[in-house]
């Protein structure tokens, strides 16, 4: 599914753009919703109308064509209950209930679990500079393996390649063989409360400076301004949310590693 539950506060929206989007279109949306609930077309409309509600036992037979993972039928339950509850006190805890979880989905290392987290022993080393990084990442590639061969590829001196490589191996992120270095751990994750993420984006984004000047058309670099309503601003978060769970799966599955690329995505109130 392309769309995420997590950004619906309404279960009414959230199942007609959900059914648009398992047809592939708009035309047969509530035939769709009548036939997967296992009620008359009519009464759809009805709920559709905010007239009337479904019963939780018609939402799930809806989930269940739909696809949807257990935690987000959870999620689309509360909806329901938060638009059926009878009273000011029920909707206020359903409310509460239904912007506190999608606050934690919004935070990023809740949507990537499970993730490994490097040591906090090793932290401050690792996000201390870039190089580390690049280098745990480019011993994936078979032909940059080697002290030479790292040095050469990211411009650094041969003394720096072997400390960082020291370093890496120590926290069982590398490992050496017969002078060759291969990669033990391959993705790690810094979440938001650490407090070497700052240094973290610092360095890449520096990086990232360093790429615009090269002016290589093989790059991509995007930078706006623009001014929306709050409602669209969240939307947005959760498209790039959903972007790069798209893009690490990618990663994950990505075989004959050749090349490795920084990625930055950005999208902050100014």
């Amino acid at each position: 599914m392309s769309i995420s539950i997590y950004q619906y506060t309404d279960y009414r929206t959230f199942l007609q753009d959900a059914a648009a989007d398992k047809l592939g279109h708009r035309r047969g949306v509530i035939a769709s919703l009548a036939r997967w609930a296992g009620c008359q077309v009519a009464y759809v409309s009805q709920v559709l109308k905010n007239k009337t509600n479904f019963s939780l036992e018609q939402v799930d037979r809806i989930a269940k064509e739909f696809g949807l993972p257990e935690e987000e039928r959870a999620f689309l339950f509360d909806l329901v209950n938060h638009a059926r509850a009878g009273s000011a006190s029920l909707k206020r805890f359903y409310a509460a209930r239904i912007q506190q979880i999608a606050s934690e989905k919004a935070v990023l290392k809740n949507r990537i679990l499970p993730y490994q987290s490097l040591g906090a022993e090793f932290q401050q080393v690792y996000y201390s500079t870039w190089h580390y990084a690049a280098v745990h990442v480019l011993v994936s590639i078979t032909n940059t393996q080697t002290l030479a061969a790292i040095s050469k590829r990211l411009s650094i001196p041969l003394a720096l390649t072997k400390k960082v490589c020291d370093f890496l191996c120590k926290c069982g992120l590398i490992e050496e063989k017969n002078s060759r270095f291969s990669p033990r751990q391959k993705r790690i994750h810094i979440g938001s409360d650490s407090i070497e993420l700052q240094q973290h984006h610092r360095n890449w984004r520096l990086r990232a400076m360093e790429s615009v000047g090269l002016l290589d058309p093989a790059n991509l670099h995007y930078s706006s301004v623009v001014s929306i309503n709050s409602d669209d601003a969240r939307a947005i978060h959760e498209i790039l949310l959903r972007s790069i769970e798209k893009v690490r799966k990618n990663v994950a599955d990505s075989e004959n590693e050749d090349e490795i690329f920084g990625l930055n995505i950005d999208f902050f109130q100014v």
